[in-house]
C-alpha cells in the first residue's frame, strides 16, 4: 500500500481565515484507491518550514502532496520554495503555458504572461492540468518519491486528486489519440 502525505501551506490556514478541507478530501480518496494517509499538516507560508515538512514527509512516505502557493499573489511561493529545495531554477515551461492559456481562454479571459507566472515552474518538473482554475499542478518524481504540488483552493483540489494521483504515481504519461470513424466509448 502507498504511503501518503500531505501538506497544506498557508498562513490563512493557521491563522483561522480557511478551513482545511483539502486533508478530508485526500483522507476520502486514499481510502476509496488503496493508499495509506500517513501524515497530515499544516504550515506557514516559510522556506524553512516548507523545507523541514517536505523533508520529514519524503522520508515517512512514497508520495507528498502539497496544496497552496501556486496562485498570482506574493504568499504564493511554493514553486520558489521547491527551486530552493531540489535546488533547480525556474523556468519557461511550454506544458505549463499552454495549459493557463486553455484555462484563461475557456474563462473568456486574457493570460499575459508579464503579470502572472503561471508558465514558469522549477526545471524537470511537469505542469499538471487543471479544470476549475487557472494555475496549472506541478508533477515531479523525485528518485523514488512521486511529489505533487496543487491549487489550495478545494474546488480546484479535489478534482485534480481524482485525475493525477493515480495517473501520476504510476508515473504514466498523457497522451492524445485522435481517430476517425470509431466511437468515443470503444
Amino acid at each position: 500500500m502507498k504511503r501518503v502525505s500531505f501538506i497544506g501551506i498557508g498562513d490563512e490556514l493557521l491563522n483561522g481565515k480557511i478551513q482545511d478541507r483539502n486533508t478530508y478530501t485526500l483522507s476520502q480518496f486514499c481510502r476509496r484507491n488503496g493508499y495509506k494517509l500517513n501524515h497530515s499538516m499544516l504550515i506557514k507560508d516559510s522556506k524553512d518550514s516548507f523545507n523541514q515538512a517536505l523533508q520529514f514527509m519524503m522520508d515517512s512516505s512514497d508520495i507528498v502532496i502539497t496544496s497552496g502557493g501556486l496562485g498570482p499573489t506574493k504568499d504564493d511561493l511554493t514553486k520558489d520554495f521547491l527551486c530552493d529545495f531540489f535546488q533547480l531554477k525556474s523556468i519557461e515551461n511550454k506544458q505549463a503555458l499552454k495549459i493557463t492559456q486553455r484555462n484563461y481562454q475557456e474563462k473568456k479571459r486574457e493570460y499575459n504572461p508579464n503579470e502572472r507566472d503561471y508558465h514558469f515552474l522549477p526545471l524537470e518538473m511537469k505542469a499538471l492540468f487543471n479544470k476549475t482554475g487557472f494555475a496549472p499542478g506541478i508533477y515531479y518524481k523525485y528518485k523514488d518519491k512521486v511529489i505533487l504540488s496543487l491549487p489550495g483552493v478545494p474546488s480546484e483540489f479535489s478534482p485534480m486528486i481524482e485525475e493525477h494521483l493515480e495517473q501520476k504515481e504510476n508515473d504514466f504519461e498523457l497522451m492524445s489519440y485522435k481517430t476517425f470513424g470509431i466511437p468515443e466509448a470503444t
